[in-house]
């Protein structure tokens, strides 16, 4: 410490050093850095001796089922990097949905006798396919050499898991970049809302086994693989993560086509939603579904903040297409008369109330008192400096917030220069709790993947957060 805490030398040094964080100049040198770590780590990591295969007592067999529907070459690297694997208990499995595979499979393929072609339709009758554990992949993935030592490890600490899910990296569609994806450690069902992050994972065979044959009524493989997925949301399946990256992929799996939009819109109307529709976005497919017509109390703690709180209600009243809603002020002792005249405005505004707090400023209080004064379905807590941007923002909000297993909802904040200030809170960021993508550009995708998807969170922030009542 070379300052004395909180001294205005130290809180001014402080600011500066804020401000300084969130250029966007600051922040690309940061993410260059990053990346630059995750290469050398990854290289580091390769360069290490694996742990023999036959230490572990349990090494169950792997199918792999490879779609193909691109080169052979593709085919070939795909099936190179699995007979490198450390450890050889595999088969392969070609899966063509023609009725001669070898139209489309080079020979030399097949001269492996564990590399087998097989019909989609006949995938799983019995005795096709002798995998305790299934992989669904793609021509072209790219397979690391220690999959299956670092699985076998796992198992040797939790044998008990329906799917096994790693880290991977992928092909960025735009820039061609290889990228890491470092994914949640649990089952997280929002997110697969947005991507198959348990995408090309161990599944235990029997899973399939249970589901068969209704499954085979999916499309692909891969499309079949993201059904598999959100029915072990169903059923509160078990997840295990192995926190190692052990493959690359040419691109990352979305409800971007429609038999994948078709499939989640089933999942979620079969816990109870209704009408439930799907679009393409700019930034990813958005699931909606019928909210009916909940009031909402909208609880803003203010003090003599009258241009930043007027942009606020303006901005609220001007462009929210969802309208049942009442905004309640919880002022604190404010004395600026701009401010002051402001109120008095607003008083006969229809929809607005503002409650005294005459109390010494505490957040919670003031956040109770507004609370107490509604009588609405949902709250939303929000600060007085917001402002919106997009006109579907509460009905969003109000979509998730309804939902029963949803404890609170916020939504990503953004400053004046379009880098972020929330997203979500996560466990565990420089060795404690921390914002995910801080400071990153708006529509940011990084080593957690995009700032845009679903997500289960840990923590929200209390600048924007609705809940119904009851858990208030």
């Amino acid at each position: 410490m070379f300052f004395s805490p909180n001294s205005k030398l130290e809180l001014w040094l402080r600011t500066q050093y804020h401000r300084l964080n969130q250029t966007r100049v600051f922040f690309k040198i940061q993410d260059w850095l990053a990346k630059l770590s995750y290469y050398r780590w990854q290289k580091y990591q390769k360069n290490q001796p694996l742990t023999e295969v036959d230490t572990f007592e349990y090494r169950p067999k792997i199918s792999f089922l490879i779609t193909s529907n691109s080169s052979n070459e593709d085919l070939s690297k795909t099936i190179e990097t699995i007979q490198n694997l450390e450890g050889n208990n595999w088969e392969i499995f070609i899966v063509s949905k023609q009725k001669n595979g070898h139209e489309v499979v080079n020979e030399q393929l097949l001269q492996d006798v564990r590399v087998k072609i097989i019909q989609y339709k006949s995938l799983f009758s019995p005795n096709s396919i002798n995998g305790d554990f299934l992989i669904i992949c793609e021509a072209g993935d790219l397979f690391f050499k220690a999959l299956l030592v670092n699985f076998y490890n796992s198992l040797s600490h939790n044998n008990s898991a329906d799917w096994y899910y790693f880290d991977c990296e992928y092909v960025e569609n735009q820039t061609g970049k290889i990228t890491p994806l470092f994914k949640p450690q649990s089952l997280s069902p929002e997110l697969l809302l947005s991507v198959n992050y348990l995408s090309r994972g161990l599944i235990r065979s029997s899973i399939i086994q249970k589901h068969f044959p209704p499954i085979l009524s999916i499309d692909s493989l891969i499309n079949l693989e993201y059904k598999l997925a959100v029915m072990l949301c169903e059923e509160d399946g078990l997840v295990e993560h192995i926190p190692d990256v052990l493959l690359r992929q040419n691109h990352l799996v979305k409800p971007d086509t429609p038999e994948i939009q078709r499939i989640i819109q089933a999942y979620l109307s079969s816990s109870g939603l209704k009408d439930v529709s799907s679009q393409i976005t700019p930034v990813g497919t958005q699931f909606t579904w019928h909210i009916g017509d909940p009031s909402v109390a909208i609880i803003i703690p203010t003090k003599n903040n009258k241009p930043l709180l007027e942009k606020c209600i303006n901005s609220i009243r001007r462009l929210t297409i969802y309208k049942n809603f009442n905004i309640h002020l919880v002022d604190n002792n404010s004395t600026d008369p701009e401010t002051l005249d402001y109120y008095q405005r607003l008083k006969s505004e229809p929809g607005i109330e503002i409650h005294p707090y005459l109390a010494e400023f505490n957040y919670s209080q003031s956040v109770n008192l507004g609370v107490a004064q509604s009588d609405s379905d949902l709250v939303l807590l929000l600060n007085d400096d917001m402002e919106i941007l997009q006109q579907d923002w509460l009905t969003e909000l109000v979509q998730w917030a309804i939902r029963p297993e949803i404890g609170v909802v916020g939504g990503k904040l953004i400053r004046a220069n379009h880098t972020i200030q929330h997203a979500g809170i996560i466990i565990g960021l420089n060795g404690f709790a921390g914002h995910i993508y801080l400071n990153a550009p708006e529509h940011y995708q990084g080593l957690f993947g995009s700032v845009d998807w679903y997500r289960d969170y840990q923590a929200l922030t209390g600048a924007c957060q609705m809940m119904r009542r009851e858990v208030f």
